[in-house]
């Protein structure tokens, strides 16, 4: 071809993808116009003759429940000037005009700029608060990016009235009867968790020259930090935490009393998947298999993947164990047993348990604070109060001595 019909062909590529921008771009406007009035009237009853609100699953909105997919951000009142789109809003801009006072190119986030305590937009006492549905996106990038969130366990805004939660401890029997016997009374075993949030915290210094000379990639850069920070330390108290002697974190998975307990059997890790199911299936578990998960370290994972006959061929796996979902993070810990190496393995149904978030993530910056005046840098903090709980403790079943 011609540079000529090059140059004519590029042209009309172009067109054509201006068209289709054009097309998307008005769906892409009808679509969040939608989901404003679904989000407007999410949670209060539905007006007769209406239909319910509904998550992008065409599933009902549970008030104050949030399944893996719905977010937070759902929750929280847009405090955005002129009810500007969160993602509209850059955190990298914001960062770069509390740091260098040039908010050229950011009215938006200018517009959102006021100090703990006064109201306005001199960092004279705590610094600059990040607006809340900022923080909410934050927040479900990091239970987007969390296992513990991502095999189903459900996150639950907490208010002061909502800290109590009932648990099923032993169901209850049926009988038959005889025309005109007495019915067997047959009580089931309800307990009561009490939520006790704790608080989880993230500080971050950069040099005032870092974040001048930061292009755009340092709103990318900032979300991915937080949100991966958070990530990392909700799956680690999720599954391993220890609430005891100075350790104020929430009670993970391992720890919890009612989670049932399985020895390894050696190296065929999918035996005791199985062998756990089946202690989950007993417990009345009424699920499938695709109903559960398995949650372990990427060694452990990759000892499974490696698995092979005696002529060297991987093998093909129970259909069972294939129907789990299965998801590896070095938040289990490997240092487990009296040897200090043993992997931690759970499976388990985990919408039974639940993420308990009582302070939506704040996010915070200042340049006075934590000696960074005399260092000439910008400090961030970020901080999350929350708390994990089982509902049903014992459709999880911990597998002891892995040592892949």
């Amino acid at each position: 071809m011609t540079y000529e019909e090059l140059e004519s062909l590029r042209k009309e590529q172009m067109d054509n993808w201006l068209e289709l921008k054009e097309l998307l771009t008005g769906r892409l406007s009808d679509i969040e116009r939608r989901l404003d009035s679904f989000e407007t009237e999410r949670g209060r009853p539905a007006a007769p003759g209406s239909e319910p609100a509904v998550d992008e699953d065409g599933l009902p909105l549970a008030r104050g429940l949030l399944r893996p997919r719905q977010k937070v951000l759902s929750l929280v009142e847009n405090d955005l000037p002129d009810n500007a789109k969160p993602h509209e809003f850059s955190l990298g801009r914001w960062l770069k005009g509390v740091v260098t006072g040039d908010w050229q190119g950011a009215d938006l986030e200018l517009g959102t700029v006021k100090t703990r305590a006064l109201g306005t937009s001199d960092d004279t006492a705590g610094g600059y608060l990040l607006p809340s549905v900022v923080s909410a996106e934050i927040i479900d990038l990091a239970r987007a990016a969390a296992t513990f969130v991502r095999s189903g366990a459900q996150t639950i805004p907490l208010t002061d009235s909502n800290k109590a939660f009932p648990t099923l401890e032993a169901d209850p029997t049926a009988y038959w009867k005889d025309e005109n016997d007495t019915i067997t009374e047959s009580a089931p075993t309800f307990g009561r968790i009490l939520a006790a949030p704790k608080t989880v915290t993230c500080l971050i210094k950069a040099s005032v020259e870092l974040i001048e000379d930061a292009g755009p990639v340092l709103d990318r850069f900032l979300n991915e930090v937080l949100s991966r920070v958070l990530a990392n330390e909700v799956d680690r108290v999720a599954y391993f935490g220890q609430n005891s002697g100075n350790l104020s974190e929430p009670l993970g998975i391992w720890n919890w009393s009612g989670v049932q307990s399985q020895a390894s059997g050696g190296s065929n890790y999918i035996d005791d998947t199985l062998d756990a199911a089946k202690l989950i299936y007993d417990q009345n578990f009424a699920g499938d298999y695709s109903d559960l998960s398995l949650v372990t370290t990427p060694a452990v994972m990759t000892a499974i993947a490696e698995m092979k006959s005696t002529t060297s061929e991987y093998l093909l796996p129970a259909r069972e164990f294939g129907a789990i979902k299965r998801f590896q993070t070095k938040q289990m810990p490997e240092n487990l047993g009296a040897g200090s190496n043993e992997h931690g393995m759970i499976v388990g149904h985990f919408p039974s348990a639940a993420l308990l978030v009582r302070t939506p993530i704040r996010i915070e910056a200042t340049r006075a604070g934590a000696g960074a005046m005399e260092r000439l840098q910008i400090v961030v903090r970020a901080y999350l109060r929350a708390d994990i709980i089982p509902f049903q403790p014992q459709w999880f079943c911990k597998i002891t001595g892995v040592t892949p």
